[in-house]
């Protein structure tokens, strides 16, 4: 977890956005801080795909969302591939469970998964996977 002017050092914009942050390379968070459910959000250079809607966003610009305050505005870099699990009630000590990678117009990507009993190196190649590693680890399309 970073503030965006790491990743975008030379965009005065970026040092300035303020209740954003961003999880990784590839996802934008920007938590929803007023009651009525709007705010601005600040988006660095690129394409950014709106985790809920699917939306295609194009930066640098500031940009206003509006969603139910239950639902974080969450933004991922266009071309990424996001590892996800089913939602548990807590993080535990054990491997995961399966692994769904949703891919935000990605064709090619290699992402490393890393669990408790070792890492996983998964191959995304079009619509076939390549996995090696102790994973279970399946496709969605984005």
């Amino acid at each position: 977890m970073r503030a965006l002017l790491f990743d975008s050092p030379d965009d005065p914009a970026a040092w300035l956005a303020d209740l954003e942050y961003r999880l990784g390379p590839d996802l934008l968070v920007a938590p929803m801080t007023d009651p009525s459910g709007t705010r601005r959000v600040y988006l660095p250079a690129g394409d950014w795909v709106d985790w809920w809607t699917g939306e295609v966003r194009t930066g640098p610009r500031h940009v206003t969302v509006t969603q139910p305050l239950e639902r974080v505005p969450l933004f991922v870099r266009r071309g990424a591939v996001i590892p996800t699990v089913e939602v548990g009630s807590h993080v535990g000590d054990a491997p995961f469970g399966p692994i769904t990678l949703r891919r935000f117009d990605a064709d090619r990507a290699t992402i490393v998964i890393h669990d408790v009993n070792g890492d996983t190196t998964v191959i995304l190649d079009g619509d076939r996977l390549s996995v090696d590693g102790p994973a279970t680890v399946h496709l969605a399309v984005s």
